[in-house]
Parts: C-alpha cells; structure tokens; sequence
C-alpha cells in the first residue's frame, strides 16, 4: 500500500498537484490505521491510501487541508496519549510514556510537551514524558479526543507539498539565458521554449523545448510565462500562454510595440478579460537596463508576487460541510456520513458510526418513555 501511495505522490508532484503526504507514525489497538500507513489527500478531500476508520478520516482531512492553506506539517493526535492521559483538545494533559514524532524528534524523559519536546534516543522514540499541556498552537502539534466505539489512538504526521514556481521563458536572446539562470538560481522550475531553435544555442541545453507548446508542462496558479521573443512571435506566444492557468504572463517590450502586440490580440478575438493578464513591459520599471538588469527586474517582480501570495495555490476548493457527531464529539464529513438522526429540536445530526447512532436513537427513546 505505501509503495502506490508513494507512487501516486511523486505522480501528483510531477504533475505540479499540490497534496499533503499522511503517514501513521504511532498507533495503539484496537485501530485500523496501522503504524507506517500512508495517504496522499488532496486539496478537494480526496483520499488516495488508508489511515484509519470512519472516526479519524474526517478529522485527519480537515487537518490536511488547513496544512496544505498555511504551508506548515503538523502531527496530528487522535484519541488518548501512549500513556493513557488525555489529549483531549487545547490544554489536555498526557501522562505517561509518549510517542515518537517524525523526522528525528521523539519523546524523551522530563516534562517534554509541547513547545519543549525532549528529544528521545530515536528517530522515533518512547520516553517517560509524555505529551505536556496546551497540544495545539504554533508547535505544530494538534489534538483530537476519539471517543469512538474502541480505545485506539493514532498519531498522524502531514506534510503539504506545494509545487514550487514555475518559470516559463519563450524566446532567444541574451535576457531569456540571464532570466533562465537566475530561474535556477532560486531553485525554480524552469522551461525555456524557443520555436524552431536548438538548444545548444542556450546556457542550459536540457532546458530547451523547441515547439510552442504547453500542453505537458503543468502549467497552473504557480507558473508564469515573460515572453522575450523580440517581436518574431511575440503575438502567437502570447496567445498560447492566455490559453493556461498560469498566474503571470508578461511581455518583454516597450510600452508601444506592447500595445500593438495587444491590438493585434484583440483583433483575432481574444477577450479584454484575457489581455488585462498581459504584465508588459514585464518586470519593475528601473529604467533604461541591460539584458541580465531586466532579468533582475523581472524576477524581482515575480518574487514580490509569490510573497504577496500569488505564484502559490490560488484558488482553493471550497470547504467540505462538516457536523460534530453529538455523541462522541468527532468531526463528521456530511458528504459522506452514512448514519443520522434528528434531535429533540427536529434538527439532523450526523453519526460517525453506527454505535454512536444507536446510542443516540436509545437515549431519545428513553427520554421520550420517561
């Protein structure tokens, strides 16, 4: 299972799919997430692999989902500490021996806890500390009560994975090598396009794709396209980069050709909502510039638009409807609770398994009878 679990995370990053890696770090039974167990969850809800049962899933996708918003992994703990103290939310206290983390973190001795986690003699380890109070903040630690039919507990690790950004430059000149090596230099993904050219014509031969064509790239909300052609294609290029999801496109040109690349645009029947994406000329107005200055500019701006938040997830899928089951208090995905009820109110509820729908139908009963 982990080996196609993995298999479809580096699909998914080669595809330039933005998804969190769930992997069970620590289990204790009855639980039918086993420990190594892996999933890939999508920024939809999708779940690609197995984790656990009906009372972890919700909860763990949620998760999954505020990690793939802010960036940041987190380890996710599902029912009560190793040592049978409660992890029961913000502020619960474990006792007892507590689970490793991830990634050479474990557990150690002394009064560990959260924001002051002994380091333990493992990767993954158990010490006699135990999780401390306030399980849940900037520590990266987030606890869940499971009150389910069993006494399992997990402990889950996400990790998002974001694309990182995607430079595309078209065109054959000394400011399309300067804007490819600069690419590189941030540890960018670049592509240079040169219809009809060669690629050893360019710094980075392995770089080069010589059709103007888009269509296996991934293009997406984390790519932008600088057109550098130089007034050979500038209108085809530019055109076929409109026809992508890429969050930037600019056009390496002055302001007058510029607006006669967008009349020509306009003419064929682009739409104005598609040329008002046209940043041109392209970068930050510096003035009068050499080749590798522009490319400098350039990427300036590209840089401040993926820390104003561009260049990064755009937008995102609508939040799933979620319920509280009023039994046991975990996190219900609506969309696929299989169990329900209505309250003394007349108002549904929603179950995460049958045990917690029939303690509830039993209490209402009694209620009704008494």
């Amino acid at each position: 299972m982990s080996v196609s679990v993995l298999a479809t995370a580096v699909a998914l990053a080669k595809a330039r799919t933005p998804f969190v890696l769930a992997t069970v770090v620590w289990r204790r039974g009855p639980s039918s997430g086993q420990q190594g167990s892996k999933a890939v969850i999508l920024a939809d809800g999708t779940v690609r692999g197995w984790l656990g049962g009906a009372c972890a899933e919700p909860t763990v996708v949620l998760q999954a989902r505020e990690a793939l918003l802010d960036g940041q992994p987190r380890l996710l703990m599902l029912g009560e500490s190793a040592g049978g103290g409660s992890a029961g939310g913000v502020g619960g206290v474990g006792v007892g021996s507590g689970s490793g983390g991830v990634g050479g973190v474990g557990v150690g001795s002394g009064s560990g806890g959260v924001g002051g986690v002994g380091v333990g003699s493992g990767g993954v380890g158990m010490g006699s500390g135990g999780v401390g109070s306030g399980v849940s903040g900037d520590d990266g630690v987030r606890s869940v009560p499971m009150a389910c039919e069993n006494d399992g507990a997990l402990e889950v690790y996400l990790e998002p994975v974001h694309p990182c950004p995607q430079l595309i430059v078209v065109g054959r000149s000394p400011a399309v090598h300067a804007l490819a090596l600069m690419g590189q230099a941030l540890e960018w993904e670049v592509v240079v396009i040169d219809e009809g050219g060669k690629p050893d014509e360019h710094p980075v031969p392995a770089l080069v794709r010589t059709t103007l064509d888009f269509a296996d790239l991934g293009v997406g909300v984390s790519s932008a396209v600088v057109v550098a052609t130089q007034g050979h294609y500038d209108d085809l290029a530019l055109e076929a980069a409109l026809g992508t999801e890429a969050a930037y496109v600019g056009l390496v040109a002055a302001s007058k050709r510029a607006d006669a690349v967008r009349e020509r645009l306009a003419s064929r029947g682009v739409p104005p909502d598609q040329l008002i994406r046209i940043s041109a000329p392209a970068g930050l107005d510096l003035g009068r510039l050499s080749n590798r200055e522009l490319a400098v500019a350039i990427l300036a701006d590209l840089v401040a638009l993926r820390a104003s938040g561009r260049l990064t997830l755009g937008a995102f899928p609508e939040e799933t409807q979620t319920a509280v089951d009023p039994m046991c208090g975990m996190t219900v995905l609506v969309s696929d609770a299989k169990y329900s009820s209505v309250d003394a109110d007349g108002e549904k509820v929603w179950f995460c398994a049958p045990g917690c729908k029939q303690a509830f139908d039993a209490e209402a009963a009694a209620s009704a009878a008494g």
